[in-house]
């Protein structure tokens, strides 16, 4: 739930036209990879340990892959 709140509320406030659609879509996809790009680092908490370089680095990783993949996607399709 808390994962997707954020999101779908910057969506629902483009669906009353309150914001942008277009910016709406990237606010959200920024959310998002925010949430991928501390991934690593959060679990590394959760467990006691110190996040390392590496594990944020990960993250990054991840978080700029799925944006590309949500570009992609968005191009592709609008």
């Amino acid at each position: 739930m808390t994962s997707a709140g954020a999101p779908v509320l910057v969506l629902v406030l483009a669906w009353t036209d309150l914001v942008d659609a277009d910016l709406a879509l990237v606010l959200a996809l920024a959310l998002v990879d925010v949430r991928l790009a501390l991934l690593g680092s959060v679990v590394a908490w959760v467990s006691g340990e110190r996040s390392s370089r590496r594990v944020f680095l990960a993250g990054f990783a991840l978080a700029v892959i799925a944006a590309g993949a949500a570009l992609l996607k968005w191009q592709l399709t609008h």
